[in-house]
């Protein structure tokens, strides 16, 4: 049996020398080679979809070797080069980092990598108030004064943008101006991870401020690159998650001018990572916190649909993604090499343009610092040699299909390129038969080793990926490119009538910033404070009276971070299109260990039990003729969200 049909049981790794072994199903053991990949000629940051998350030079070779052809600069922080109010040195002579931004961005651009700088943080003299916290929890408070934020904004894209300003706004002491080196710009990098959202603020997070808060800074800084350099590239700051509705806050949020931050971005900025879970099936992000509710690939739909909806123009980046070795959402090595590229092919075929895996180097066991495609004595681990097979076999390569398959364990994506079909394929765990039959193939394994098999039919997959090219008979994929198709377009046509129907959204308490949700298109909940009546214009709020809002930071989703504390006898009301809803909420008893809801609305009352400290949602199906829906408790229970979703007949 060629090794490539044999099955693959992943136990552990054995790496010896530049050779790794994984125990089999037999207990055999079969070894692959860890070989330097042939070197990739042609990539540059026009036609390459992948880079790295790097804060130094020292692995620059290495990333050439590995074939990206774009980095994402860690180090290009506000603190790093503005010691004080109008001064600004790039050249590492700022402690007590010393980071050279003038070497590194200068060493990455000359040898043909594109860099995307991140401008985050607070220098100490720009804090709005003197942190009591760490350092670094003062380095991420919000700045005293847009203006000051805007003016750093502007003078490092003075200094690496491609045009040169006049020498009397600069405020550097050599004066630089128009290297040329940065056409792109992130601004900010996960303000929506942590906010502060009370009193007493999180210790952690690069934002401690809400999102309400960011926007003005956002503008602020978008503003600031583009007087100093008119043709530069902004992105939306790199949001926590890539959900649409994690990035909905860039059109529902409003400037007093009516413009939107939306209007100032060139590029969706997002991060994912699914934790313990293949990226496939992962059902939350451990990063930001969000219960994905479908899969990864069909968010990465949803947000391509968004974006054509509301900012055409923009590409979508993945800015970070990756899968920790170690930490509290640690995966092995083995797992770490075979989901990578499998994460990586799932964003660029469902529409992403660039991903950066996150990142260059780390071991450590903690969250994210174990990430790295090199371990922290600088060797490679596994995932660096998959991820360079990756890039050279879908190099020039452009998405074509999904293809539908009726086992549900193996993925099958088609691209195109000089004309020719290529096919990747993978499970998700353990092994399956590829079923097809595809005639002489050349099959390329996640290590770059190619075998020429005369037929497919004995062909195992396993969660590793293979890369199918020169194939002889790629007219037997066609029944399942039309399956494909056929499955698009019912998909879109089912959202599409989830679109038109009316759907009930209510965020409870006394937030502000808008909160959204896809139900068949994107709609933004409305507010309800616990001192709204109900009104029979607006259709929605509390009969009776003595309610209060609430607050705890330490509920990670927006909408449940804020509630009404909603005494016995009240009832929140809303009015409803007869039909038949999917009624979800979220409540807690309080006061008492036990409460008892009762919803009425429907053919007959429906009671459910609530406890003290639930954070999971309830969910009941209701049936209503125009008859209004009335939550209500039989004393003071804790409301924090109400979902109404019509179910199809």
């Amino acid at each position: 049996m060629h090794p490539l049909t044999r099955p693959r049981l992943l136990r552990g790794l054995l790496i010896v020398s530049s050779v790794l072994a994984w125990p089999m199903a037999s207990q055999a053991q079969t070894e692959v080679r860890l070989t330097e990949p042939e070197p990739i000629e042609g990539v540059t940051p026009s036609n390459s979809r992948f880079g790295l998350n790097v804060s130094s030079t020292d692995h620059l070779a290495l990333h050439q070797q590995l074939g990206i052809g774009w980095v994402r600069f860690e180090n290009a922080k506000w603190p790093f080069v503005s010691p004080a109010r109008g001064v600004y040195a790039f050249d590492g002579s700022v402690a007590p980092w010393n980071v050279d931004v003038d070497h590194i961005i200068g060493s990455y651009h000359d040898a043909g990598f594109g860099v995307l700088p991140m401008l985050f943080q607070t220098p100490r003299w720009a804090v709005h108030e003197s942190a009591s916290a760490a350092e670094k929890s003062e380095r991420d408070s919000p700045p005293h004064d847009p203006n000051d934020y805007q003016q750093f904004c502007f003078q490092f894209a003075a200094r690496y943008g491609g045009r040169s300003v006049p020498t009397a706004e600069l405020m550097s002491a050599d004066q630089a101006t128009g290297k040329g080196a940065v056409k792109y710009y992130e601004i900010w990098n996960e303000p929506n991870l942590n906010p502060k959202r009370s009193d007493k603020p999180p210790t952690w997070g690069p934002w401690r401020a809400t999102m309400e808060d960011f926007w003005p800074f956002f503008r602020a800084g978008a503003e600031g690159v583009k007087a100093a350099y008119p043709d530069a590239i902004v992105t939306s700051p790199g949001f926590a998650g890539m959900t649409p509705e994690v990035v909905d806050s860039l059109r529902t949020y409003t400037y007093p001018d009516g413009k939107r931050p939306i209007d100032f971005c060139d590029v969706i900025n997002v991060h994912f990572y699914s934790g313990k879970y293949p990226p496939e099936t992962a059902g939350k992000d451990p990063n930001s916190g969000d219960e994905l509710g479908v899969r990864y690939e069909e968010h990465v739909r949803r947000l391509t649909e968004w974006r054509d909806t509301h900012r055409p123009e923009a590409e979508i980046w993945l800015t970070e993604t990756g899968h920790d070795t170690g930490g509290p959402i640690g995966i092995s090595e083995a797992m770490q090499a075979a989901r990578l590229p499998r994460n990586l092919m799932i964003g660029i075929h469902n529409g992403i343009d660039k991903i950066f895996i996150y990142r260059e180097k780390g071991s450590t066991p903690s969250k994210h610092a174990a990430a790295g495609l090199l371990r922290n004595d600088n060797s490679r681990k596994p995932a660096w040699y998959t991820v360079a097979t990756l890039i050279r076999q879908l190099h020039g390569a452009e998405p074509a299909h999904q293809l539908l398959v009726e086992n549900d364990n193996i993925r099958l994506y088609t691209w195109t390129r000089g004309g020719q079909t290529l096919l990747t394929a993978w499970t998700i765990e353990g092994t399956e038969p590829l079923g097809l039959e595809l005639g002489s193939v050349a099959v390329t394994d996640a290590f770059g080793h190619t075998t020429r098999l005369d037929n497919t039919a004995d062909l195992i997959l396993d969660d590793f990926p293979r890369y199918l090219t020169d194939i002889a008979e790629p007219a037997a994929l066609a029944p399942l490119v039309e399956a494909a198709r056929t499955r698009s377009a019912q998909r879109r046509a089912a959202l599409d009538a989830l679109a038109a129907q009316e759907v009930y959204l209510f965020d409870l308490g006394a937030g502000i910033e808008p909160v959204s949700r896809h139900v068949g298109r994107m709609r933004v909940y409305d507010k309800v404070s616990a001192s709204l009546p109900y009104d029979p214009q607006r259709g929605f709020g509390f009969e009776g009276q003595g309610r209060e809002n609430g607050f705890q930071h330490w509920f990670r989703p927006l909408k449940e971070k804020h509630f009404a504390v909603v005494p016995g006898g009240v009832a929140f009301r809303f009015d409803a299109k007869p039909g038949t809803y999917e009624l979800s909420f979220l409540a807690e008893a309080s006061r008492k260990p036990q409460r008892k809801l009762t919803l009425t609305g429907g053919a007959k009352p429906v009671e459910v039990a609530l406890t003290t400290k639930n954070r999971d949602a309830h969910s009941v199906r209701i049936t209503t003729t125009g008859d209004p829906i009335r939550v209500l408790g039989d004393g003071e229970f804790i409301l924090r969200w109400v979902e109404a979703v019509p179910i199809s007949k």
